[in-house]
């Protein structure tokens, strides 16, 4: 299963992009930092449920800017819990289970940039108070620390993590300045080092974003809600037409009708042309994925973003400017297209 962490610096201005960089990419679960929201539910958090997902989140609510939240797909069984946070950072914390049975305990940090404070202290009392009730972890954010520089406070932040057990797994700048801000920490097969992937690539997608999202694989998948369905079809294709209606006239020539009411009649009728069907195109059944989608997800809307996840593949494997134009165009043009089929007021989603 695919997660993903972000400094998206507002989602509020981006929301659809942001949820459309989730679809493309098969998120399950994704870490935020810096959502800029104000409180708990609005437009924008309307938006996020009517692409098929839930959230947990912690906003500012006397000043702007920061806030963390944890977006994840509603079949994902993630539960909210609480952990010791002494004030020097956000965080908005959550449990998840795995199909072994065993339960990670996933956290979304922000810390704001200027001096540490009691940062370190505070983050290792964090924890302590976690490690305490948990045996795997999955920590991602935005420490604004350089991560990649040789200094006091990096060496004692990696004794810290070393201390829990615990592996910082991002070696490549998440920001646009070269640095590594964003950590992805994890405790031993909770994500797989393999999969972690800074995608620089998406900075000119994203001009407002001076970090990169970080895309990676849990070791082992969740366990999820079984959202299923059973449906029942038949092979009409595959009738021979000819020995159907030969059939079918044979078996109404046998009708009786004399004699009988209209409602008998009628059964019989239905009865004879029931039986030469399921002789010829018998039922089956299925069992299969329930996934919902919402009221305005039809074939146009679906047409426009395979349209553009192909501008997509052509600009990254070109890194062309005409191609990067081109996507920026047919995703803009997605956007405008879902407000436009959005017909279920976002007031009913909140």
């Amino acid at each position: 299963m695919k997660c993903a962490s972000w400094n998206v610096r507002s989602l509020n201005n981006k929301v659809d992009h942001v949820m459309n960089f989730l679809e493309d990419n098969n998120i399950s679960i994704f870490f935020v930092t810096e959502t800029w929201l104000t409180d708990e539910n609005n437009n924008t958090t309307a938006i996020i449920k009517n692409y098929g997902y839930k959230l947990y989140q912690v906003y500012r609510k006397d000043k702007s800017g920061g806030g963390v939240a944890i977006i994840y797909k509603s079949c994902v069984r993630l539960i909210k819990v609480f952990a010791n946070n002494d004030g020097s950072f956000e965080a908005i914390n959550a449990k998840l289970k795995l199909v072994d049975g065993s339960v990670v305990f996933c956290s979304c940090i922000y810390r704001p940039p200027g001096s540490l404070g009691n940062f370190l202290s505070d983050f290792e009392d964090f924890l302590a108070d976690a490690f305490s009730k948990y045996k795997h972890f999955l920590l991602c954010g935005d420490v604004n620390m350089h991560l990649d520089r040789i200094s006091a406070h990096v060496s004692e932040w990696s004794t810290i993590l070393s201390s829990f057990g615990l592996h910082q797994l991002v070696y490549s700048p998440t920001h646009k300045k070269g640095h590594i801000l964003d950590p992805v920490i994890s405790s031993h097969k909770v994500v797989d080092q393999t999969s972690v992937e800074v995608m620089q690539n998406m900075a000119k997608s994203f001009p407002s974003c001076d970090h990169y999202p970080i895309i990676f694989q849990l070791h082992k998948p969740p366990d999820i809600d079984k959202c299923e369905k059973v449906i029942r079809f038949r092979k009409i294709r595959d009738i021979d037409q000819e020995q159907f209606k030969g059939d079918l006239s044979v078996a109404l020539s046998e009708l009786v009708f004399e004699g009988k009411s209209f409602c008998d009649v009628v059964t019989q009728f239905d009865n004879g042309c029931q039986h030469i069907l399921n002789l010829h195109a018998p039922e089956y059944s299925k069992t299969i994925k329930d996934i919902p989608t919402a009221p305005w997800f039809d074939g146009e809307y679906k047409v426009a973003r395979a349209e553009r996840r192909k501008a997509e593949t052509a600009w990254k494997k070109s890194s062309l400017d005409i191609d990067h134009s081109i996507f920026v165009h047919l995703r803009e043009h997605c956007s405008e297209l879902t407000l436009k089929k959005k017909k279920v007021p976002t007031a009913t989603l909140r």
